[in-house]
């Protein structure tokens, strides 16, 4: 189900689940997609699919941080952050 762009990525965002073939899958299907098109009018699904060190590139871009606190933060994010959690 097409859930509109990624506003850091500029692509369109596809919302995917996967029903369990057997005698129920028909009405499975049709709460899921009830539940999915309910998401997205409340845009309660994620609205990116950027991984964690894009975000992190993109806030440390735009922060209104000194140089040196931004040294420190960029520091931290590459050697703690972004092994553990940067493809996420």
């Amino acid at each position: 189900m097409y859930g509109g762009v990624d506003p850091l990525t500029k692509r369109p965002i596809y919302l995917r689940e996967t029903i369990a073939p057997g005698p129920r899958a028909q009405a499975e299907a049709e709460r899921t997609l009830t539940r999915l098109l309910s998401q997205v009018d409340e845009k309660g699904h994620p609205r990116t699919s950027a991984t964690v060190d894009q975000l992190l590139d993109k806030y440390i871009d735009s922060a209104d941080i000194a140089g040196v606190t931004k040294s420190g933060y960029e520091s931290n994010i590459r050697k703690h952050i972004h092994p553990m959690l940067g493809s996420l």
